[in-house]
């Protein structure tokens, strides 16, 4: 469908390129072809190798850990995608880094989350697209629309296909994504032998020592992502995905 935003392209950062590629498969596209490099000192290096000129460009790139290694390399990247004229940049954040940091709550510390808002929308964001916010306000810290998705549906999905006569859910908090990368090095040891599996989503990737655990089961969310980036690129409703 045309849309005022030009061609979709879909392009990947360092931090999670295997969901990326997932994400414009269920699109049926390529992934955008740039060259993302460093420098010696560890600068960012970033060039896009085709014409994006009027393009609606989405951007996929969780900041998680090396956070401010992945954050500035997007910062990079849609700077760049700004000066050659894209027609809508839209950030694609499966996690969002600072997001626990969203409210002083001692003396003379910073509101980090609303930092990286500004930002994101400093180095040329449009649109942000991002997943299981630690705190659902934190929309209200960007100038530029937020499309808000949960991961829940993946995983009631994944539990409705067990065959457990009783499930019962539990969650600390809101708070969880990092977790679920700390359980990954816990599960094999004796305290935590009780845990038969741990379901995460794949919003950031797995440690080496947590993808080479048989423990864990990873649901996929590209799907979840790439229906959003549709309906964003051809201006259709994206609520029916917030369930």
């Amino acid at each position: 469908m045309p849309t005022g935003f030009g061609e979709l392209k879909v392009f990947s950062g360092s931090a999670h390129p295997e969901l990326t590629r997932d994400i414009a498969s269920f699109l049926g596209v390529s992934v955008g072809q740039a060259r993302l490099r460093r420098f010696p000192d560890s600068e960012v290096s970033f060039q896009i190798d085709e014409n994006i000129r009027g393009t609606d460009v989405f951007v996929v790139q969780p900041t998680c850990a090396d956070v401010d290694r992945h954050l500035v390399e997007m910062c990079v990247m849609i700077d760049a995608f700004r000066r050659s004229s894209a027609s809508r940049i839209t950030a694609v954040l499966p996690y969002y880094g600072y997001a626990r940091q969203d409210r002083k709550d001692k003396p003379r510390v910073p509101i980090s989350a609303k930092l990286v808002a500004n930002v994101l929308s400093a180095a040329g964001t449009n649109r942000v697209l991002t997943m299981d916010l630690h705190k659902a306000q934190i929309q209200g810290f960007f100038d530029i629309p937020v499309d808000h998705l949960f991961a829940a549906p993946v995983i009631i999905d994944h539990l409705s296909r067990l065959d457990y006569p009783k499930l019962t859910l539990v969650s600390p908090d809101a708070g969880g994504a990092e977790r679920a990368r700390a359980y990954a090095k816990r599960l094999d040891d004796a305290r935590l032998a009780v845990i038969d599996k741990l379901i995460v989503t794949n919003t950031i990737p797995l440690s080496p020592a947590g993808a080479a655990c048989n423990k864990i089961v990873v649901l996929s969310v590209a799907r979840l992502l790439g229906q959003a980036i549709k309906s964003i690129h051809e201006e259709t409703s994206v609520s029916s995905l917030f369930v």
